[in-house]
């Protein structure tokens, strides 16, 4: 069953390898690169504005830092950054948070 590219289906098949603990298929992403370093360029930002990761929520027995690595590779954040690179610089676009009450 083919599928069009987009960000929610490579979020969904980067967790799925993830899960399977192969997650060798993100080099496969034409974008990538742009991916990741877009990425790093926003939590360099989040490092200067003092941002703290939330790490209560990761449930692994892991320290402190892990637990920030981990919740760095969120998929949510690939889809950001995959949005910020594929959004025309003049476009009239806002981020905004939406929760599950």
């Amino acid at each position: 069953m083919p599928i069009e590219q987009s960000a929610a289906a490579w979020g969904a098949l980067l967790g799925a390898c993830r899960e399977q603990g192969d997650v060798e298929l993100d080099g496969l992403h034409p974008q990538m690169k742009k991916i990741y370093l877009t990425m790093k360029n926003m939590l360099k930002m989040l490092e200067i504005e003092y941002y703290s990761p939330n790490t209560s929520q990761v449930i692994f027995d892991i320290e402190e830092e892990e637990k920030e690595a981990e919740l760095q590779n969120h998929s949510e954040k690939f889809a950001i950054a995959f949005g910020f690179i594929n959004t025309a610089s003049n476009s009239n676009t806002s981020c905004e948070e939406f929760k599950d009450e």
